[in-house]
């Protein structure tokens, strides 16, 4: 019983950290996590940023650790948000994609693309 106990915690102790590494590298982070029995499943993370650099400095790999715990029919969603109040035309944007965990190395691909052309469009409201 203590073997399992310990297993749990490192899920747990584990999920956390990430979560705390994604809060660190962007000004803001959510996420929304399910337990079921003794995992952690992860569905959804979206950033909130307010700048451009904060926008390329997405880790795109530490996306894929988060989800490594979900089965592969479970449904996840990337999304981020981008409020430029300084900007001259106060410029917000917004990007959004989900699927199934089986498939996010597509879902990671579509959010890298979005993110480069919304991140050309910042550059024309500095």
């Amino acid at each position: 019983m203590s073997n399992l106990n310990t297993i749990v915690m490192k899920q747990f102790f584990t999920t956390t950290f990430l979560l705390i590494c994604f809060s660190i590298s962007s000004q803001v982070a959510s996420s929304k996590v399910d337990k079921e029995g003794n995992k952690f499943t992860v569905h959804t993370i979206k950033y909130n940023v307010n700048s451009q650099e904060d926008l390329k400095g997405i880790n795109w790999n530490d996306m894929k650790e988060i989800f490594k715990e979900n089965k592969p029919e479970d449904l996840i969603e990337f999304a981020f948000e981008v409020d430029l109040p300084e900007s001259k035309n106060k410029f917000k944007s917004s990007m959004k994609v989900s699927g199934k965990t089986k498939n996010i190395d597509s879902l990671i691909h579509q959010m890298k693309k979005g993110a480069k052309a919304i991140s050309k469009l910042v550059s024309n409201y500095k």
